[in-house]
């Protein structure tokens, strides 16, 4: 092989390989930026509230939009546990109620609003931050308003309220998280 043809070969390699980890690099940005992509599944997990001891529940198992979400006695069924999803390149996560695969969503984004399921449709008020506090202990606070799930204080029974309010660090803020 002459000099001039081993020179060419030599740079068609540099040129392909450099190309090749350009694509790579290309396909990595990407993904990392691409917070709608696929739903990668955590895990299925009941929340305790820690002022109530009540777990986080869909009123009357309703599979409808709109249905209220709320702290009722704790029990087995699939309306209180909940599958979270985090989206590649996103740390938040939806919040899935196991029982209709919804979403937690906010009634509207302000302080007091409450906490219902609807379709998931891929907006920022479906959006979770999952703060670990330690020891199975967890807040939660919605992307959209930047408010935190929270014990509504009513009515008193064996259904209690859920609203988002400033987060503050209160009991009724702290969930215990456990696998279902």
């Amino acid at each position: 092989m002459s000099r001039m043809s081993s020179f060419r070969l030599h740079a068609a390699v540099v040129a392909f390989a450099a190309s090749a980890s350009l694509v790579g690099a290309v396909t990595s940005a990407q993904a990392a930026g691409a917070p709608d992509g696929p739903a990668q599944p955590v895990g299925v997990h009941k929340y305790t509230n820690g002022a109530t001891g009540k777990c986080l529940d869909v009123r009357a198992a309703s599979r409808d939009d709109g249905a209220v979400v709320q702290q009722f006695n704790c029990k087995s069924g699939e309306q209180q546990k909940f599958a979270t999803q985090f989206f590649v390149g996103d740390p938040t996560t939806v919040i899935r109620p196991n029982h209709s695969g919804k979403c937690v969503d906010t009634l509207n984004g302000q302080p007091g609003a409450g906490i219902i399921q609807r379709t998931c449709n891929n907006t920022l008020s479906q959006r979770w931050e999952i703060v670990d506090l330690g020891n199975n202990a967890v807040s939660i606070k919605n992307v959209a308003s930047g408010l935190c799930l929270d014990d509504g204080g009513m009515p008193s029974g064996s259904r209690r309220e859920v609203r988002q309010v400033v987060c503050l660090g209160s009991a009724g803020q702290i969930w215990s998280r456990y696998a279902a």
